[in-house]
């Protein structure tokens, strides 16, 4: 079985709203610390942003392959305009892409793995999500996937051409 990962998208910087009101999948994320956090095909990467202090779950998906540039991720996804990035995860399989409101009671439990252990989120004030927390890639604990999974649609297979 995969490793579970966060990535997180800025809800400023990035039309996400827009992107949801599409009907878009999470067929791909772009980045810059996947190779250096260990992602690696078959692991499942779940998608953030923070608006105001509440997380928001944009989606979910499994590595199929990681590609080292933008150019070859539109050819891969045979897509247009693809947010820039050193690396995009292409998905085998995903949800679609949304913007679901993370229960705060589900966001307190969520439990990452460190180098020392395991930590939780970091809080500006009770409720109140530290935007910062959440940034980067971090490896979640498993039952923290499972909190997540439930709050997803089932992820859909993904036949994207490889060339």
């Amino acid at each position: 079985m995969g490793r579970f990962f966060t990535h997180y998208w800025s809800y400023d910087r990035n039309d996400l709203e827009g992107y949801v009101a599409a009907g878009a999948m999470m067929d791909h994320t772009p980045g810059s610390l996947f190779v250096r956090r260990g992602v690696k095909a078959g692991d499942f990467v779940y998608v953030f942003s923070v608006k105001r202090g509440v997380l928001y779950l944009l989606g979910k998906l499994q590595v199929g392959e990681i590609v080292f540039s933008t150019h070859e991720a539109e050819k891969r996804l045979q897509q247009d305009n693809l947010w820039e990035g050193p690396e995009h995860l292409i998905a085998s399989c995903c949800t679609p892409a949304q913007l679901i409101d993370v229960p705060i009671q589900v966001v307190e439990k969520l439990q990452f793995e460190t180098a020392s252990g395991q930590t939780t989120l970091k809080f500006v004030e009770p409720g109140e999500l530290d935007p910062q927390t959440i940034r980067g890639v971090r490896e979640l604990t498993y039952d923290s996937a499972l909190e997540l999974d439930r709050l997803l649609p089932a992820m859909e297979p993904l036949s994207v051409g490889k060339t």
